[in-house]
This record gives C-alpha cells, structure tokens and sequence, in this order.
C-alpha cells in the first residue's frame, strides 16, 4: 500500500492555478458571447406613402433589420453587448457568464418567447468554446504540477 502526503503549499499552489484556469475559461466564453452578438442591425430607410401622425406623406422613416431565428442577436444600441458579465463563486473555482439586469430581454432572445424564435448567443458561446477552455484549466493544472 502506498500513502501519499500532500504539502499545503503544493495543495494551495493547485488550488490557485484551477482558480486562474476557471478565471481564464470564463473570461473566453464571454469574450465569444460578446462577439457573437456584436454585428450591427440594419437599418433601411423607408418613404411614407400616406400622412401620418408621425410625418407627411413623403417623409422617410427608418426600419431595423435584425438577426433571423436560430442566429444571435443583432445589436442596435450595443446595451445587450455591455450587459455580458461574468462572475465568480466559491472563491473563484466556479465561472458565471450572463447578463446584468438591464438586459434581462438578452435572455429572451437566446431561449425564444411565445412570439420570438430563439436567437442563441450564449448556448452558442459555450459550446464553441468549451474545448479550448477545457485546455485552459488543463494547461494551467500542468504548470501547477510541474
């Protein structure tokens, strides 16, 4: 049988690298989130064909283009981009990437409403990134050990 001991240096230098590891994951997926919702609606500019309570006949107006369903959403005041964040529990061995509350309509978009299609980001994010971000933690765990 063999017994092993663990110096608490060594126990609190690993615990130290899963924690920069978790950071470094964290931060790669909002980064993606951030990028995937980063493309710009289009906007079109429409005539009026008949008066208005908004303008005359003639006058021009603007209409948005947004993202289609099943692709992230996108932007016309970036508030849903400023609104990822991430966040860290359990002294920072767990990773949170979300939204703040004044963009609980981000949400929406990525899991679909009655009337809106789902517009994933965040889902989306993840997985595109899931196995480099594995690495992340893996590689920092080696430096640790080594």
């Amino acid at each position: 049988m063999i017994t092993l001991r663990w110096n608490q240096a060594v126990v609190n230098n690993l615990e130290r690298a899963i924690v920069r590891g978790v950071r470094r994951a964290t931060h790669l997926v909002e980064s993606r989130a951030r990028l995937l919702c980063h493309k710009a609606a289009k906007p079109v500019r429409k005539k009026r064909k008949r008066r208005t309570s908004r303008g005359s006949k003639g006058g021009t107006y603007t209409i948005w283009i947004g993202s289609k369903p099943g692709e992230p959403p996108m932007m016309r005041t970036r508030l849903g981009v400023r609104s990822i964040a991430s966040e860290f529990e359990d002294g920072g061995l767990t990773g949170k990437v979300g939204v703040k509350r004044n963009a609980v309509y981000m949400l929406y978009l990525e899991t679909g409403t009655r009337t809106i299609q789902p517009r994933p980001w965040l889902l989306r994010a993840f997985e595109e990134t899931k196995d480099m971000a594995t690495a992340l933690i893996q590689a920092e765990i080696a430096g640790a050990v080594s």
